[in-house]
């Protein structure tokens, strides 16, 4: 599910070695093998009980309202060089674009290369964008991961290593500290195992500093670990996070299965306990159709449930839409 930085890394590679080596090649070569790429997502939030009374004349200002986003990705690849950028847009908003990606894979050799530039969060099971996803919401693991993150999106800036030796892969990162912290730097690194068809296990561990800028407590280290496991239409993951402060575990199960004629149906159950003894709880029904070759229909019921009765929880009601080109 996750969009690995070992997958972007030998993908690049993968598109760059269709290129040619010869020196002295045309700039109308390098224009040419420029792909461009991305999605619409349009989501009606039908129900939101967390947000009633919090609007204006005590209503819900998330009811009943249709919201849009989008991504345009392009990529370039020569040589052994693939340069991709990503940005993300979307409607209602004076700040209406923001850089999810922009990076560089340069390759070593078919096992190894370097990633450089801002890039997704390698640690996590959840992919960023709709497209890949399983339901309309991202998963509560993801928002702790997000919200460690000082850049937009969930994502993190810095060099890494990716590796892949078949069974075993690995990444290994210098990045810029995750909340941005000035003076201080986050180290992460990513394990993995693939010992069956269908089966991949995953470790990843990222550090950063206690404090923020402004004297704010992080969440600290944060440890991941996830697998997946997919046995033909039926795909099985669980994820456990784990971090030093704010929050002491976080878990995920989730089950998808894809029945014929573009149809799926997903099951996720989510549980966080908080440093402050606090728990809360959601339980996700989604159900997907694929009506075209570039659109998804996606319905999205969850029910979230907070020991704290200040915190807002209810039930949520979603509509989405996602067109990719």
């Amino acid at each position: 599910m996750k969009t690995k930085l070992l997958t972007l890394a030998t993908g690049g590679l993968l598109a760059a070695s269709t290129f040619t080596h010869a020196a002295d090649v045309a700039v109308e070569e390098i224009v040419e093998s420029l792909e461009v790429s991305g999605f619409i997502d349009i989501i009606y939030t039908g129900i939101d009980e967390a947000a009633d009374g919090t609007g204006a004349s005590g209503k819900n200002p998330n009811e009943q309202k249709f919201g849009a986003d989008g991504e345009v990705d392009i990529t370039g690849a020569y040589d052994k060089v693939s340069v991709r950028i990503d940005v993300d847009v979307r409607a209602g908003s004076s700040d209406s674009g923001d850089l999810e990606q922009a990076f560089f894979v340069a390759g070593l050799t078919d096992q190894y290369a370097i990633v450089g530039g801002v890039f997704n969060n390698p640690i996590g099971w959840e992919a960023h964008d709709a497209p890949d996803m399983y339901q309309t919401s991202h998963a509560y693991n993801w928002d702790i991961l997000d919200g460690a993150t000082a850049l937009y999106g969930n994502n993190v800036a810095g060099v890494a290593v990716a590796a892949d030796w078949g069974m075993f892969y690995a990444t290994g990162a210098v990045l810029n500290d995750l909340a941005q912290t000035d003076e201080e730097n986050s180290l992460a690194v990513v394990l993995g195992l693939k010992p069956i068809d269908g089966l991949d296990i995953e470790l990843g561990v990222v550090t950063q500093a206690d404090k923020d800028n402004a004297g704010n407590a992080t969440a600290g280290n944060v440890t991941d670990l996830n697998a997946t496991w997919v046995i033909a239409d039926l795909t099985l993951a669980a994820e456990i996070l784990l971090a030093d402060a704010i929050v002491d575990d976080s878990t995920l199960l989730l089950a998808n299965y894809a029945f014929g004629g573009g149809f799926g149906l997903t099951g996720r159950y989510e549980v966080i306990n908080f440093a402050s003894n606090e728990d809360l709880t959601r339980m996700t029904v989604a159900g997907s159709w694929q009506a075209a070759k570039n659109l998804a229909v996606l319905a999205e019921l969850s029910d979230s449930d907070s020991s704290n009765a200040g915190d807002p929880d209810g039930k949520v009601l979603t509509l989405e839409f996602v067109g990719t080109f």
